[in-house]
């Protein structure tokens, strides 16, 4: 997940710049957190990259970490001005609302961190839909054997259907694939489609529907 964000915006290029965010928010730093992020929004949901000897990535956002750290209301607040996402979930499937309401945090912030409603009440396709993208950037040998080595999770599907207003589809990066994934929202479904300039099987396209069966991409058929 800590290479899931809007199609349109940046990638991280080394573990530095990969782990900023992290570092900063679980120091605690929130001025110059929140300054760092007002130039660079597109690391807002940034997760920290593991090393190759650490332990599996813990998915924590910002938002995950403010929740952890008892942070003051008015962070949680600009970090949702940023567009942080309530609906991501740690490696342990846990929203920041879980962390924070695990943590006896009060109820304004509670509701600050409330799952939108818009995303429950299509929760169920969601799933259906997450389940057949993971199958099947599984089926693919390359993408598969990529995240494998870089035990990279695989994307979240609730964070396209979060900000629907705003972000119709992310780039997901795939290390080590010189390319990745992109999933766009679609009122049927979503399509998949990716690109690399070394894995087989590049610029392929597909289309899974909201029960979760999949298609080759054609867009005479689907609309």
């Amino acid at each position: 997940m800590s290479d899931q964000y809007p199609l349109n915006n940046k990638r991280r290029d080394d573990d530095e710049k990969c782990n900023h965010v992290s570092n900063l928010a679980t120091s605690q730093k929130w001025d110059e957190l929140l300054a760092y992020l007002e130039e660079h929004d597109y690391e807002i949901n940034h997760t920290r990259k593991s090393a190759a000897y650490e332990m599996p990535p813990s998915l924590m956002t910002p938002l995950h970490i403010a929740a952890d750290s008892n942070a003051p209301k008015e962070v949680f607040q600009r970090l949702l001005d940023l567009n942080a996402s309530r609906c991501l979930k740690t490696a342990k499937g846990k929203t920041a609302f879980d962390i924070a309401k695990a943590k006896g945090l009060s109820e304004d912030i509670l509701d600050l961190l409330k799952i939108p409603g818009r995303v429950k009440e299509q929760e169920k396709d969601i799933e259906v839909m997450e389940k057949s993208l993971h199958a099947l950037l599984r089926s693919h040998a390359g993408i598969q054997a990529c995240l494998v080595k870089s035990r990279q999770r695989k994307p979240q599907l609730a964070y396209l259907f979060e900000f629907q207003n705003n972000i119709s589809d992310f780039f997901y990066w795939v290390p080590g694939m010189h390319g990745g994934v992109t999933v766009t929202r679609h009122e049927k479904g979503i399509i998949v489609a990716w690109y690399s300039n070394i894995v087989s099987g590049s610029d392929e396209c597909h289309f899974i529907k909201r029960d979760g069966t999949r298609t080759v991409y054609n867009e005479d058929e689907i609309d």
